[in-house]
């Protein structure tokens, strides 16, 4: 009896490995509440933990905030940026509102648009001279 339990009682490889995947792969999907993707990915999670891999929790948020939909860019750059530490469930929070946020198109008041472009350089303004006036600087007189 013993030696069944021992043959069949460890965690398996592949069943671990299969449970990673799934958290590997995962993406929130457009459209998708960015509660119910936090909700499947901690399931992943779980379920991964339950055939013995070990995660700790800043890696699980590191791979929430990586599986985010780009909409979320935003969010992800002032996480990164900032360098800021949430658990669990205060990144559940934040990133909560921010979804609401971005959906009553509180980002207009700043004129954030994802579509929009931002150009790093500005075009100089021409300083040629128009209506037939010379543009060319006068030459110095010789003695």
């Amino acid at each position: 009896m013993e030696q069944l339990q021992e043959m069949f009682g460890h965690k398996s490889r592949q069943a671990r490995f299969e449970a990673t995947k799934k958290y590997a792969n995962a993406r929130m999907t457009p459209g998708m509440h960015v509660r119910d993707h936090f909700i499947k990915m901690t399931n992943y999670f779980q379920e991964a933990e339950l055939h013995g891999a070990t995660i700790d929790e800043e890696t699980q948020v590191g791979l929430i905030l990586n599986r985010l939909a780009p909409s979320f860019l935003p969010f992800t750059t002032k996480y990164l940026l900032r360098i800021l530490k949430y658990g669990m469930t205060q990144l559940m929070n934040e990133l909560q509102m921010f979804e609401e946020m971005a959906s009553a198109n509180v980002f207009d008041l700043y004129n954030i648009h994802e579509e929009e472009e931002v150009p790093l350089v500005r075009k100089r303004k021409s300083t040629r001279k128009h209506d037939g006036e010379s543009s060319q600087v006068p030459s110095a007189k010789k003695n």
